[in-house]
């Protein structure tokens, strides 16, 4: 899905860079002129920081802190079974959802990050799997006998709230932020990115994004 929305950018004209990590934020008068990056510098009015767990390192870069603090989550999924749910439910610790094959997705918080979501591991530990197991077979105990076809792991980075960051910040003018999705992001891309794009051509969007604004943690820290 990632890669099918990438073509579908591309083929209305945007250009996407991978592996080029942004060093720098350039502002004049307070204002956003564009982004350097180990290979080159694009000139930009507006800057959009989507950078998920590295949210706050890039708008560091901005002079602007975002409270998150990325944290492991490890997600097991088990063989294909009959239709059960088509919501997000959780529990005992744990979060899950049945997928288009029918494969439940039981998902956990691993082992902190040290340090936070600098490196990006694929790995799955022993520990959380067995626990996300015995977790599993407590709130739903007629899965025993039920088959795990393969695990995984991932980068959420939650802010103290849970809740996102979807703002045009006053300083610098011309950068936004849509950030902090604990692991919703990809499903609500479509509407964030709506809203974004009207918060740079209009500045302000149809949906209410206020308490979504960054100004709501002053003076709060990461949780």
């Amino acid at each position: 899905a990632t890669r099918a929305l990438a073509r579908e950018a591309e083929s209305k004209g945007v250009r996407l860079v991978a592996h080029a990590p942004v060093i720098a934020i350039d502002t004049t008068g307070g204002r956003v002129e564009g982004v350097r990056t180990d290979r080159e510098r694009v000139v930009a009015d507006v800057v959009v920081d989507a950078a998920g767990p590295w949210a706050d390192q890039v708008a560091a870069l901005a002079g602007v802190r975002v409270p998150v603090a990325p944290r492991r989550i490890e997600i097991v999924a088990s063989e294909s079974l009959a239709p059960m749910t088509r919501m997000v439910w959780g529990g005992n610790g744990l979060y899950c959802r049945q997928d288009a094959r029918g494969r439940l997705h039981f998902g956990a918080e691993g082992p902190p990050w040290d340090p936070p979501a600098r490196h990006f591991m694929l790995d799955v530990t022993a520990p959380t799997l067995q626990r996300i197991g015995r977790r599993m077979l407590e709130l739903v105990p007629g899965l025993a006998g039920v088959g795990v076809t393969h695990a995984w792991s991932g980068i959420i980075a939650p802010t103290p709230d849970l809740m996102p960051v979807i703002d045009a910040t006053a300083g610098p003018s011309g950068f936004v932020i849509a950030a902090a999705f604990a692991g919703n992001g990809f499903g609500t891309a479509p509407a964030v990115g709506e809203i974004v794009a009207d918060l740079i051509t209009t500045g302000r969007s149809t949906f209410d994004v206020t308490p979504l604004a960054l100004d709501r943690f002053a003076g709060v820290s990461a949780v």
